[in-house]
């Protein structure tokens, strides 16, 4: 019997940076504009989470 609760294979989280406000609106308007900067947070994590264990992650600002 298996006690994966949770399986996670090569997960990765990238997220779109804008200099300006006005950036983030341009690129949303109008698809061929592009004015962000990729800021990759995750890469490749592999986890297994077994009934009864417990994950908790903290970001560098302190979030959760």
């Amino acid at each position: 019997m298996n006690d994966d609760v949770i399986t996670i294979i090569n997960l990765n989280k990238e997220y779109k940076m804008f200099a300006r406000k006005k950036d983030r609106l341009l690129e949303t308007v109008l698809p061929w504009y592009r004015r962000h900067n990729l800021f990759i947070a995750m890469q490749g994590l592999n986890l297994e989470l077994k009934k009864g264990e417990v994950l908790g992650i903290l970001g560098k600002n302190g979030a959760r």
